[in-house]
């Protein structure tokens, strides 16, 4: 088979997210019933999603991605992969920011700092998972969308074949002036890869998407099972983050393996996190 143009690629890309992002048109046919199930759909949603960097030389280096989630006092918690936070040797980098939207400005992106105190700041990270959460603060002008943490779809519940989609930052593509993720449609290839914990997922990702949210999807044919059923398409669900490729070799072009979102509330439970988020205010 004839290799894709990247063009080609990035353009049918444009255009499926046109069909799930798009807003209803105000002109043209009727809206049918199929077309309901995409009616209201916006881009609320993407605002959870946030550029990890790493300043160097006073110059943001992109790591990787995370996404915002509730803590069960109601505390603003950034979740990502805890590889995207440690250096080579693993010690947790001190020199991280964090690019958010801004308020009045859709897309248009700033940097926080740690913004909070030494205990609520720190990254804890996951003792068997690649999961690293923190606390942050929400600056006045930033314009953020928190997942609630009923978002958090359990891995008995993710069935094989169930469409995502993974939003995150690929290769650095962020700016000031656009701060809202790249979007990339896959599949749940299997439920448990061989050998580990990790779901399967089959979704063309690169370095910089580590970290970000998978999203489930629903479909707009057919009838659910009644576990997948929803009132409302926006009503999105996480599977988990992306944690890393599965080892390069032609049958395994496209599968990266996804921490299911069990790890993210093992560790959102741990005593440590649950001591700070009900210290803070």
């Amino acid at each position: 088979m004839a290799k894709m143009n990247p063009l080609e690629g990035v353009a049918i890309i444009a255009v499926a997210l046109s069909t799930l992002l798009g807003s209803a048109q105000t002109d043209g046919p009727k809206a049918t019933a199929n077309d309901k199930l995409t009616e209201g759909v916006d881009e609320t949603w993407l605002k959870t999603v946030v550029s990890i960097e790493r300043t160097v030389n006073n110059i943001p280096d992109p790591r990787g991605t995370g996404f915002i989630v509730t803590s069960p006092k109601g505390h603003l918690l950034l979740v990502t992969a805890k590889h995207v936070v440690r250096d080579d040797e693993g010690a947790v980098l001190q020199d991280l920011v964090y690019r958010v939207n801004r308020r009045g400005a859709p897309g248009v992106g700033f940097l926080i700092d740690k913004g909070m105190s030494p205990l609520g700041g720190t990254w804890r990270l996951s003792k068997t998972d690649d999961v690293a959460v923190r606390f942050i603060c929400q600056p006045d002008d930033a314009d953020l969308y928190r997942l609630p943490t009923d978002a958090l779809l359990l891995r008995g519940r993710v069935r094989a074949g169930a469409p995502v989609i993974v939003a995150g930052y690929p290769l650095g593509m962020i700016s000031n002036a656009n701060s809202f993720p790249v979007l990339r449609r896959g599949i749940v290839s299997m439920r448990e890869a061989p050998g580990t914990s990790a779901l399967l997922v089959d979704a063309e990702l690169y370095p910089g998407n580590s970290g970000g949210p998978v999203f489930y999807v629903p479909t707009v044919q057919g009838p659910a099972p009644k576990e997948w059923e929803m009132t409302s398409i926006t009503d999105i669900k996480v599977l988990g983050l992306v944690s890393a490729a599965r080892p390069w070799g032609p049958q395994y072009v496209g599968l990266t393996y996804i921490v299911p979102s069990d790890a993210i509330l093992d560790l959102m439970h741990r005593a440590d996190v649950e001591a700070v988020d009900g210290s803070l205010p």
